[in-house]
């Protein structure tokens, strides 16, 4: 939280944004301590134009809490940028999101703006369109959030219907669609995946800087998540992204690349989960051999 809010007063335009944090509630006893911190750093927060601290009585979970969050500040707001606390941007992070914003505020094709890519050095354009969303530090109006579908079976028989599966899962590369079916199920709890679906289905694109404004520090391992080969683990770039307005279509090269960052994570998961089954296996092995020492002696 507070590398979050760091990292933000670097920006040197911060003095003309308003600050709303929504802190959900502990889900166990154990985490009021956690919980309390928090909201006094978010309490004591200075440079700002405004800070609004909103605390919830009980647990709401992420997707929940996104969402209300949302839903409550485009109520007073034409824009609004979003990040999650454990989220770092670069200096230049407010400025490129909030210039886009207003850039493409009236053409409704376009349904966000993102900070966050991973180019792999390769050439591309300073900024440029994908038909896909992603969720780590990125800005919306409140017109293209009301186009939000909270229903995930609705959205996958919208896709289905549409026969547009296979292009929803970036071609095959990532199953997102699976993902769609986890969240309808309740094996998973994603606002995100919801949301990009609800993108989709009202053929929104989404704009992107080449340049990586965003760098995510809760994929250690210390909270829910854990990026075991650091592949998302990059440096947030030192370059002013350039914009300007151009044509809203998907850019080829750049969905090429995308797809072939979602194929690395893919791979590096299954990986990971082979590891972790063999160490399982291993740690079984152990105590079946401590096991049958215990019974010999």
């Amino acid at each position: 939280m507070s590398e979050c809010i760091d990292a933000l007063l670097k920006n040197s335009d911060c003095e003309f944004f308003e600050l709303y944090v929504f802190c959900d509630g502990p889900r166990t006893d154990d985490e009021y301590e956690i919980v309390a911190r928090v909201r006094s750093i978010a309490k004591n927060t200075r440079g700002f134009k405004r800070v609004h601290v909103y605390e919830a009585d009980a647990n709401r979970g992420l997707a929940n809490s996104i969402i209300y969050g949302l839903d409550f500040v485009l109520k007073a707001h034409s824009g609004v940028i979003v990040l999650e606390d454990d989220i770092v941007v670069s200096p230049k992070f407010l400025k490129f999101i909030n210039d886009s914003l207003n850039v493409y505020e009236n053409i409704p094709e376009v349904g966000s703006v993102h900070g966050n890519f991973n180019s792999f050095h390769l050439k591309l354009p300073p900024t440029f369109f994908l038909k896909y969303f992603d969720c780590w530090g990125w800005g919306t109006w409140r017109d293209s959030w009301s186009l939000m579908i909270p229903d995930s079976l609705t959205l996958m028989k919208l896709i289905r219907d549409s026969k547009r599966i296979n292009e929803f899962n970036v071609f095959g590369t990532y199953r997102f669609y699976d993902l769609l079916q986890k969240e309808c199920s309740g094996v998973v709890d994603s606002w995100a995946i919801r949301w990009q679906a609800s993108l989709f289905v009202n053929h929104r694109l989404s704009l992107y800087s080449k340049h990586s404004l965003v760098h995510n520090t809760g994929t250690d391992g210390s909270g829910a998540h854990e990026d075991h080969f650091r592949i998302l683990d990059r440096r947030l770039s030192r370059e002013i992204p350039q914009l300007s307005k151009i044509p809203v279509k998907p850019n080829r090269a750049a969905t090429l690349v995308f797809a072939f960052g979602l194929i690395q994570l893919r791979l590096s998961s299954l990986v990971a989960a082979g590891i972790k089954r063999i160490k399982v296996r291993n740690l079984l092995q152990i105590c079946r051999s401590d096991s049958k020492s215990s019974e010999s002696n």
